[in-house]
């Protein structure tokens, strides 16, 4: 019994010690963000703070509600009834729209899970 105990321990212990070799290996080979924006040559960054809270997903559920809540940053008037083509028809009206992103250019909805 006691082998069996000792032989499982191990097993467990090579595998936990395989996945951190592995996961330091993939760690070491991807570039670092910099290097990867210099050989490609473009990269952004815009700041957006939150802007609201709400149980909807114009995406997944669009019109309703969705299956958990969601926080929403920039545009301050993205809700349920929000979509593509609305944003697309009024986009130069849209510049003049709240948003909590420091580019008031940037007038877009964004929004993930809570």
């Amino acid at each position: 019994m006691r082998r069996t105990v000792l032989l499982s321990t191990s097993i467990g212990i090579a595998v936990l010690l395989a996945c951190v070799v592995s996961l330091l290996a993939a760690l070491a080979s991807s570039p670092a963000a910099s290097a990867a924006s210099a050989e490609h040559g473009a990269s952004f960054a815009v700041r957006c703070d939150f802007s609201h809270r709400a149980q909807v997903d114009p995406i997944v559920s669009p019109g309703g509600t969705s299956a958990h809540m969601h926080d929403f940053f920039g545009n301050k008037t993205t809700n349920a009834d929000s979509t593509y083509d609305g944003s697309e028809a009024g986009s130069v009206k849209m510049i003049n729209q709240p948003t909590t992103c420091s580019r008031p250019e940037d007038t877009a909805g964004y929004w993930i899970p809570t």
